[in-house]
């Protein structure tokens, strides 16, 4: 875990991402004890930032009010809680939801957006090059014990 975290700090401080910190999020919360696991997991997360976005996006246009959005935070936090140990990509979209409201208090809500969605494609295309490299590593062929 460590040094997937250290390849994507590094990864953040060569490109100069705006919110690389996301990257780190992904990594931190994808990375699962197994192979298969990891890769489940970061296809829910894919499947739920991308809904995110979609539902988010209008919902800050018809959502201008401060109140409603504060409103909106409180109850994407409970669903996200309600939803990250039972089904993975809800909570993601719920998390999404919750960090596009909270940028646009901010006043950058559509600003976040499309790098909320590079950062989670980078991060996967990341991972399919790492587990690449490790099912290669699987495949070479170990010589057999000398007894």
């Amino acid at each position: 875990m460590s040094l997937v975290l250290c390849a994507g700090y590094a990864f953040i401080q060569l490109t100069g991402l705006n919110h690389g910190y996301w990257i780190l999020l992904t990594s931190l919360f994808v990375c699962q004890p197994n192979y298969n696991a990891t890769r489940h997991r970061l296809a829910l997360r894919i499947i739920g930032t991308l809904i995110g976005v979609a539902i988010g996006l209008p919902v800050l246009l018809l959502v201008p009010s401060v109140e409603g959005q504060l409103l909106l935070i409180v109850l994407t936090g409970v669903l996200f809680f309600a939803f990250r140990n039972v089904q993975y990509a809800h909570a993601t979209m719920f998390i999404t939801l919750l960090v596009l409201l909270c940028f646009n208090l901010l006043g950058e809500g559509f600003e976040v957006a499309l790098p909320r969605i590079f950062d989670t494609l980078n991060r996967l295309r990341y991972r399919l090059g790492r587990s690449q490299l490790y099912l290669a590593r699987l495949e070479i062929p170990q010589p057999a014990p000398s007894t």
